[in-house]
């Protein structure tokens, strides 16, 4: 299988903090006054897991980008480049993962809402519109909407497997 380098952005959250009840996905009013800190968030798309985006979160990193030195302890979350797209104009997810424009004022056009959930855990930030933008156009022009089948060699996976199965 031959694939395309993968496409990672980094950019800086802005994380607020949790909803009362911790499954609130949308942000409380008086947005503003609740941010925690800003941190490093990397979104990574790898051709080879086509339908799969990374997000990178590294909560304990407390520097500019510059600087940022990857955590081996930083969070990594999956969901697809389909939310990720979605979430762009609209709410997208239903699950452990949210990601909607932001709309508390109308300044907030620039601004999307991710929010993660785990159990009773949850964690709202705000992620700068334009940079989510860039990034899920480059992970479209890396493999575009019905080519993400196209670098596999089916005959050859099946292969392994039934070899795998024999052994």
């Amino acid at each position: 299988m031959t694939f395309k380098e993968p496409a990672c952005h980094t950019l800086l959250a802005r994380l607020h903090s949790p909803a009362a009840d911790g499954y609130d996905a949308e942000p409380p009013s008086g947005f503003e006054s609740t941010l925690v800190r800003v941190a490093p968030l990397t979104l990574c798309y790898d051709p080879s897991q086509p339908f799969e985006v990374r997000l990178i979160f590294d909560a304990h990193c407390d520097h500019e980008l510059d600087d940022a030195v990857p955590d081996p302890d930083a969070v990594t979350w999956y969901t697809s480049r389909e939310l990720i797209t979605a979430g762009l104009s609209g709410t997208a997810g239903i699950g452990d993962i949210s990601l909607a424009p932001a709309s508390n004022h109308p300044t907030d056009r620039d601004w999307l809402i991710l929010s993660l959930r785990n159990g009773r855990t949850a964690t709202s930030m705000r992620l700068p519109r334009a940079e989510v933008r860039q990034f899920v156009h480059a992970v479209w022009e890396l493999v575009p909407v019905g080519t993400e089948l196209d670098g596999i060699d089916f005959e050859a996976e099946l292969a392994l497997l039934l070899l795998a199965s024999r052994g």
